[in-house]
């Protein structure tokens, strides 16, 4: 619950956000997927994010079938859920105890195993967030009573978070790798191959909403010219006439990615016939930190000590931030390399993001 608390206070967009408190939910009320629907001031879906990798086909079927319509014959509508408070925070068996035959369930969740499911409404104020679904799958048992409970504990939290509208447009110098997907595309930027978990992450990088439009779009016409931009330079490079690696990196709602492309082939021109293009997805040290047990076990006082040795700051800095002598704080650093088992101040950060 710490954890929620601290990672709710450090005012990061929502939708970097929000994949760490599915993570840190999970230990309060363990799950195996979970799926967020983010919602308009009219209630209608403007983003989705699901911990599946299944690609946009179940989200489209779902939100152009199901959303706030059939779906009311077994569980709370989306709607109903942000304006009736007793709403809230459901638990589906509650309402079809028989969820898993129904055809809902056939239609969209059996795929992912999203079987035994609890619901909470998000909302700031008057203004509605999104639901998110928390889900086990068939042979794992309900969400009991007390969890039910801790999910409503942990509920203010996630709207804390999940309320913020602004774009992060600076990132912290330190960071570090924390997922990857290769492409293969044409010269005009149509995506011919995706390994998998590309979608999610070319999505993010380009920065595009996965709203209906982009859910339906089977092509990802809407990261071609993202795409179509990189494949260019890749061919003024092979033309000797470009400034370097292929590469971008782009700062969106959805976190930092490094974008690299280069030639897969190429023809008796020397001109690119295909385009190779890696995205990898980064994530500030701190972060990276907060989703460390190890990190967690420590005192307060020495994960803030950890975090700013994760920022490159001196003993003096760190010592005027926290109000303590540069000398108290190597007896931190100390302290913390004995309990890690680790020396160096490059060790100890090492150690708290494995």
């Amino acid at each position: 619950m710490s954890a929620l608390q601290r990672l709710a206070a450090l005012g990061l967009p929502d939708r970097v956000a929000f994949p760490e408190f599915v993570s840190l939910i999970s230990e309060v009320a363990p799950f195996d997927t979970a799926a967020m629907l983010w919602l308009d001031a009219d209630y209608r879906p403007i983003d989705t994010y699901i911990t599946v990798d299944a690609g946009p086909e179940l989200i489209t079927r779902y939100a152009t079938r199901w959303f706030d319509a059939e779906e009311g014959q077994y569980y709370p509508r989306q709607r109903e859920m942000q304006l009736n408070p007793a709403l809230s925070v459901i638990r589906v068996s509650d309402y079809t105890p028989a969820f898993g035959e129904t055809e809902l369930y056939d239609e969209v969740y059996r795929r992912g195993e999203h079987h035994w499911i609890a619901g909470l409404a998000l909302r700031d104020g008057d203004r509605p967030i999104g639901n998110l679904g928390v889900a086990r799958p068939p042979k794992a048992r309900d969400f009991t009573d007390h969890e039910m409970r801790l999910l409503r504990l942990v509920r203010p939290y996630i709207v804390q978070a999940m309320g913020r509208l602004e774009a992060q447009d600076a990132w912290p110098d330190t960071d570090l790798e924390d997922a990857a997907a290769i492409l293969v595309t044409d010269l005009e930027g149509g995506v011919l191959h995706a390994s998998p978990g590309a979608w999610r992450l070319l999505h993010g990088a380009a920065g595009v909403p996965a709203d209906l439009a982009v859910l339906r779009d089977r092509v990802y016409d809407w990261a071609r010219p993202m795409l179509k931009t990189l494949a260019s330079r890749v061919e003024e490079g092979l033309a000797g006439a470009g400034s370097g690696v292929a590469r971008t990196d782009t700062v969106t709602a959805y976190g930092r990615f490094v974008i690299r492309a280069y030639a897969l082939s190429a023809n008796t021109e020397g001109e690119a016939r295909t385009v190779g293009v890696q995205i990898e997805k980064r994530l500030p040290v701190g972060l990276k930190m907060l989703r460390s047990p190890l990190f967690r076990s420590l005192t307060p006082r020495e994960q803030e000590v950890a975090r700013m040795l994760a920022t490159g700051m001196s003993y003096p800095v760190i010592g005027d931030r926290l109000g303590m002598g540069a000398s108290t704080v190597v007896t931190h650093v100390r302290n913390l390399g004995h309990k890690l088992g680790v020396g160096s101040r490059e060790e100890i950060v090492g150690a708290l993001c494995a």
